[in-house]
């Protein structure tokens, strides 16, 4: 059995993931707002991606496309992670497979599909979608 809940770690992930937009959204905006030069700017935003990708790499979210954001850092106020996602629904996919329809009330409005996989006993992650009322379920990057 996982040690941690699918939920707790996609509550983790959410929480964390608005850490981390909170901590570098203001230093980057501070860094362009007062015309710093590039080479500070350039910095910080590889400050915020080295930590994004560990970020990834805690909760396993593999592959270039989801891994996207960190090639070009974009925050938001408010962050577009809520630290306390509302959980719409939760569906078992299969025994080692689960998914969450998550509403998003602060940041990037809306409703996302996240799937988690249970490898070597810990949830993993594994895939972002947006509904969109024209086409459904979009995959998008975290």
């Amino acid at each position: 059995m996982a040690c941690q809940s699918a939920l707790e770690i996609l509550s983790k992930f959410f929480f964390e993931m608005h850490q981390w937009e909170k901590k570098h959204y203001p230093i980057i905006r501070t860094l362009i707002e007062s015309d710093a030069v590039q080479v500070e700017v350039g910095a910080a935003q590889k400050a915020a991606a080295d930590e994004l990708l560990e970020i990834y790499d805690r909760f396993q979210i593999g592959g270039k496309k989801n891994r996207s954001r960190s090639d070009m850092i974009m925050l938001e106020d408010p962050p577009a992670y809520d630290a306390n996602p509302q959980i719409k629904e939760q569906n078992e996919v299969a025994a080692d497979e689960i998914e969450f329809v998550v509403v998003e009330n602060a940041g990037l409005l809306g409703t996302y599909r996240y799937k988690l996989k249970l490898k070597n006993e810990m949830w993993c992650i594994t895939k972002r979608e947006f509904h969109d009322p024209r086409k459904g379920w979009v995959s998008a990057a975290f």
